[in-house]
């Protein structure tokens, strides 16, 4: 389960605007917000297209993709 208050935290943290992010991961700002709104609609490949493009550590990925206390 994804921890989505961590993911936007990143997001926030990193300043990354979310059409920024969206290009980089080859999808909408629409979509983004989809996701923010909706984890369970992010994938595993775009989780990980997502993480990369936020140049997540692997410790951070497992923290926010992989949380098992998230409800």
């Amino acid at each position: 389960m994804v921890d989505i208050v961590r993911l936007s935290n990143e997001i926030k943290d990193l300043g990354v605007p979310k059409s920024t992010l969206a290009s980089k991961c080859g999808v909408t700002a629409r979509t983004i917000d989809n996701w923010l709104d909706k984890p369970e609609l992010i994938s595993v490949v775009h989780a990980d297209i997502l993480a990369n493009a936020l140049r997540l550590t692997d410790e951070q990925k497992l923290a926010i993709f992989f949380a098992s206390d998230v409800q």
